[in-house]
C-alpha cells in the first residue's frame, strides 16, 4: 500500500517554494509518495475552489497518511480532516492561522477558508 504524504501551502505560497522542496525530497526519500497541489493564490482562492484542486487529486487518505499544511494550509487541512471518515497518521500543521491576521493583502482572500469554524 502506498504512504501518502499531502503538502498543502498557504496564500502567495506554491509547493515550489519556502521549505516544500526539502520536506518533499526527503518524504520520498523513506517511501511517502508525495501530493504537493498548486493551489489558486491570490486570485481564485477561496475555500471552494480550493477543495475543488484538493478533489481533483482523488486521494484516499488512511491511517499510513500523513498531512503537512503551511500558514493558511493549516486551516485548509483542518476543513479537510473534517470531512474524514478514517483517522490519518499525523498532521504537521505549521504557522497556520484561524482569523484574520490584520494584513491587507492576506485577510480578504483568507477569510473563506476559516470563517466557519472548525
Amino acid at each position: 500500500m502506498t504512504k501518502i504524504a499531502l503538502l498543502i501551502h498557504g496564500a502567495y505560497g506554491t509547493p515550489n517554494n519556502h521549505w516544500f522542496p526539502v520536506v518533499t525530497s526527503h518524504l520520498q526519500s523513506i517511501g511517502y509518495e508525495v501530493i504537493a497541489p498548486a493551489f489558486p493564490t491570490p486570485e481564485e482562492q477561496t475555500l471552494e475552489n480550493w477543495m475543488q484542486v484538493y478533489r481533483e487529486q482523488n486521494l484516499t487518505l488512511d491511517a499510513d497518511s500523513i498531512v503537512i499544511g503551511h500558514s493558511l494550509g493549516v486551516p485548509f487541512l483542518l476543513n479537510v480532516l473534517q470531512t474524514l471518515q478514517t483517522p490519518i497518521h499525523a498532521a504537521y500543521l505549521v504557522a497556520g492561522l484561524y482569523k484574520d491576521i490584520d494584513m491587507e493583502e492576506f485577510d480578504p482572500i483568507n477569510h473563506t477558508v476559516y470563517e466557519a469554524g472548525f
